[in-house]
């Protein structure tokens, strides 16, 4: 089975369930054998609005270089739902809560 960004986009809705979202993409990227952190970083930002990207600008400018894809999926995630773990670190440097 092919990955397709197209269909990804297509269920690019985080304002109904970010982590449902995620979990979406990872099931795609699992189908497809895609497992570069790097390949997963670049189809979600290929598909989320420019509003999302902005709340974790610093995350894109500067990803992570080892796990680009899960810094940006728990700094997403921090931001989308603040009080989903008190753990969580964000891209912009502030301490969640």
């Amino acid at each position: 089975m092919a990955f397709s960004t197209e269909e990804m986009a297509a269920m690019a809705d985080l304002d109904i369930n970010p982590e449902l979202w995620f979990a979406q993409c990872e099931a795609a990227f699992e189908l497809s054998n895609v497992t570069s952190e790097k390949t997963k970083f670049n189809h979600c930002l290929a598909v989320l609005e420019p509003d999302v990207l902005r709340k974790v600008q610093s995350c894109i400018r500067s990803p992570d270089p080892t796990n680009p894809y899960e810094f940006f999926k728990t700094s997403l995630l921090s931001v989308l739902q603040p009080n989903r773990s008190p753990t969580s670190s964000r891209c912009d440097g502030h301490a969640p809560g």
